[in-house]
């Protein structure tokens, strides 16, 4: 047991520290939803509105021109900002994303290790030390998305469910609201899940259902009331919030990335959850095993409702999850929860049907993840070993400006500059339908789909400049001739095609090949090279 807590403390503490270092220098390069939810965190702590001046879907929302961020509910991005306005400056955006994370971790950390038994096993021991690193992978700083904010929300309304009890009705039931608030106001989806469970859970162990439903009624209620507070409050507003969200929602319900090989890599194989198909399909036993012991005892009213509230369950993570398998990240704020219900009920299933195959398969997930944790890190010291980091791409970037003038970049680019209303990107958005089409003087440059095939480029005479690139089938750009673009390396190929019409003003490119004791860990970068293109 002190192996157990020793070596989780270490092990944390290791990772506060990275994630420290991390944040302050901005690294990995964000990725493109930080893009949606992070700027409008730093113009509101400048005192400029929460705002999105550059990403598509404010544009498409805020029908006044003024690029309001109200495509999504606010609490996150509002709560970044606030902190903004007490330290100003854009790290302060990413050292707050570390220390949400750091906190989950620490109460992971403090559950696991009083519910772990005395007598646990060393795999089972060394399956709690690899579960702290694995679960680091899942919200690096600079990933920028709430579930930063809710896989913590989430954790604590574990917590306070489990002591209900001791916390008493008066306090337990304000904070259960507060907190269920708190998480619709930040990711609905989330919400949406988690409610359902929790019903689903009051059903079965509390016998009157009539008392469950006025009790959880009273509670939706208390719930909706300070939702809408909440973004009554915010700079946005509720109405213009909410018309927001209904107006974006059909673009992302017509989302193409769909298909095997898109669920494979991103429920499997993607670095920032590895292997999170195994920990679900896992807790789906472990549930299915609860519901199997517990239903027999439950009266046949409760029955009934648990069972429809486990076809909206269902309903849900086919619509939500798994039909559109990039939003894996609906379910992947769970994952404190998840590895908890599994290692806390580790005991409680061991002799079910194929359980031994449980804790084999945590651990090699649990392994990876780990191992792709210390590659960032390896990647990290290269960076800085190599130059590219964040100090010295801005002042790269600031020269190139000075020079040439203002430049068009991609979208994770966005943080080398101060101020949102600076940027300028390349990238527009498409659902399909409609095909973008081409005014004239421009140049699409058109993704190719997941077959790699340009199906979606109509043979018409305005779109004779359509270029094939790379695999992303939700964005194109739009260059005009004569115009300066950084282009950076990180996480993609730089399109080949647009090398080919462009002359190269500066290249910052890196040549190193990423190797750890001589092995090759990445095909692209972690840090901010690039190039310096104008197009022809």
């Amino acid at each position: 047991m002190k192996y157990t807590r020793y070596g989780t403390g270490i092990l944390l503490l290791t990772i506060a520290v990275v994630y420290l270092f991390y944040a302050l220098n901005v690294f990995p390069i964000p990725g493109t939803d930080s893009s949606s939810f992070l700027p409008p965190a730093l113009t509101f702590g400048q005192g400029k509105g929460l705002v999105n001046p550059f990403f598509f879907a404010s544009e498409i929302t805020d029908l006044t021109g003024n690029r309001l961020y109200n495509y999504y509910v606010p609490f996150y991005t509002w709560f970044l900002g606030f902190w903004v306005a007490i330290i100003p400056g854009i790290k302060t955006i990413f050292v707050v994303g570390a220390l949400l994370t750091t906190l989950a971790l620490l109460l992971y950390r403090r559950i696991i290790i009083n519910g772990t038994p005395a007598s646990a096993g060393k795999l089972f021991t060394a399956t709690i030390l690899l579960s702290i690193p694995y679960l680091a992978t899942y919200s690096l700083p600079t990933i920028g998305r709430p579930e930063q904010l809710t896989a913590l929300l989430l954790l604590v309304l574990f917590v306070l469910y489990r002591n209900r009890a001791r916390i008493g009705f008066w306090l337990y039931n304000p904070l259960l609201v507060a907190i269920f608030a708190v998480l619709l106001a930040t990711q609905i989806i989330g919400f949406y899940f988690a409610f359902l469970v929790f019903l689903i859970i009051e059903f079965v162990q509390q016998g009157d259902a009539g008392r469950v439903l006025v009790v959880n009624v009273v509670r939706a209620i208390g719930v909706l009331l300070l939702f809408y507070l909440i973004l009554e409050a915010s700079p946005n507003g509720f109405r213009v919030t909410i018309e927001g969200i209904l107006s974006v929602s059909p673009m992302i319900f017509m989302r193409t990335d769909t298909g095997i090989r898109s669920f494979v890599f991103f429920w499997l194989l993607s670095p920032f959850n590895i292997g999170f198909a195994v920990v679900f399909l896992a807790c789906i036993r472990y549930w299915l095993l609860y519901m199997r012991q517990s239903l027999p005892a439950v009266a046949p009213i409760n029955k009934f409702f648990i069972i429809c509230l486990h076809i909206a369950l269902v309903a849900g993570i086919f619509a939500f999850l798994l039909h559109r398998p990039p939003t894996v990240y609906n379910a992947t704020q769970y994952i404190y929860v998840f590895v908890l219900f599994l290692l806390l009920n580790y005991d409680k299933y061991r002799g079910s049907k194929y359980h031994f195959f449980i804790l084999p398969s945590l651990m090699f997930c649990f392994l990876a993840g780990s191992l792709l944790f210390l590659r960032t890190l390896v990647l990290f010291i290269d960076t800085k070993a190599d130059g590219k980091d964040y100090a010295a791409a801005r002042n790269k970037l600031a020269e190139v400006e000075r020079k040439y003038g203002r430049c068009y970049t991609q979208l994770n680019l966005w943080p080398l500059y101060d101020d949102p209303y600076n940027v300028l990107t390349l990238e527009k958005r498409y659902m399909r339908p409609p095909t973008p089409t081409a005014h004239p003087g421009e140049i699409i440059v058109m993704p190719k789909t997941n077959e790699g095939t340009p199906q979606d480029v109509p043979a018409s005479p305005e779109l004779a400049e359509a270029l094939d690139v790379y695999d992303t089938r939700n964005f194109f750009y739009i260059v005009h001739s004569g115009d300066i673009i950084v282009m950076p390396q990180a996480n993609k190929d730089i399109p080949r095609s647009l090398l080919d019409r462009s002359e190269i003003l500066e290249d910052w490119r890196t040549t190193n090949v990423r190797t750890f004791m001589h092995i090759p860990i990445a095909r692209h970068p972690f840090g901010y090279s690039f190039v310096v293109l104008r197009v022809k």
